[in-house]
């Protein structure tokens, strides 16, 4: 008759740690995205815009109209 033995201690905690692991990461990711959504929304209400976002030429998408003369 076998006898199921379950695996060896090492194996269990090696487990717990690769979980711990994957946890930790997710979590500093969207800790992370927290983080930048907040910095572009601030922007967004304060009326910045990022120079990379800002257009190039007054037929670009989201171009601010011309000032009044």
């Amino acid at each position: 008759m076998l006898i199921h033995r379950g695996p060896p201690r090492s194996a269990g905690k090696a487990a717990i740690i690769v979980v711990a692991m994957i946890g930790l990461i997710i979590v500093t990711i969207f800790v992370g995205l927290n983080f930048y959504h907040a910095d572009t929304l601030s922007e967004r209400q304060s009326g910045r815009v990022d120079q990379s976002d800002a257009p190039k030429t007054p037929s670009d998408l989201g171009a601010a109209p011309a000032p009044p003369k």
